[in-house]
């Protein structure tokens, strides 16, 4: 049986999960819940869900041997400016994610690595920019990347650790172009 958290007010979520606020600041929107979730493996009541839920109290938990792997598949190809994931070596010591590959393709066969990350003693949101330039910060010149299919891969963890904890994952695109994505859905179209 999986437990959910009780739903939190929108200040509590701003509280617990800044990197909203960043991402708006930035222009960028998150849209992870344009896609469907999968992980490698989990352990019981740390399972998917808590990846995207707001409260960094609760976590996912992997079970098994590495690489530890979280899949988010999108319907319709995604244009991808970053990844934010949340590591806290204080509160998670050996089973804090230490190296990290990024992967994109339209489906598990063509996957391939876009950026490659190694963190050292990370505390709180860990902002990665992904692009077809790769230019590390925010920069309006950065090509985002478009992909049906995005694997975060934790090769390994803190202190050779063998699971995992993961207390947040976040996948965001340009504003500007998801607004753009959203009147073609929706049939709505600027008048001459």
């Amino acid at each position: 049986m999986v437990l959910l958290s009780p739903l939190l007010s929108p200040a509590t979520m701003a509280e617990q999960d800044s990197t909203v606020l960043d991402a708006t600041s930035l222009n960028l929107v998150d849209i992870g819940s344009l896609a469907a979730w999968s992980v490698s493996s989990s352990k019981p009541n740390h399972g998917v869900g808590h990846l995207s839920d707001p409260n960094l109290n609760t976590l996912w938990q992997s079970e098994g041997g590495q690489p530890h792997l979280v899949n988010i598949q999108f319907p319709k190809k995604q244009s991808i400016v970053q990844i934010s994931i949340y590591a806290d070596v204080g509160r998670d010591d050996s089973y804090t994610p230490q190296k990290i590959s990024i992967r994109v393709g339209t489906h598990h066969g063509d996957l391939h690595e876009v950026k490659w990350v190694d963190l050292h003693q990370p505390t709180g949101w860990q902002h990665l920019r992904i692009g077809n330039n790769d230019v590390d910060g925010f920069s309006s010149e950065q090509d985002p990347i478009r992909a049906h299919l995005l694997q975060v891969a934790i090769v390994s963890n803190h202190m050779n650790g063998k699971d995992t904890h993961v207390r947040g994952l976040r996948v965001f695109a340009p504003k500007k172009q998801v607004g753009e994505f959203s009147k073609g859905v929706l049939g709505i179209r600027d008048k001459c």
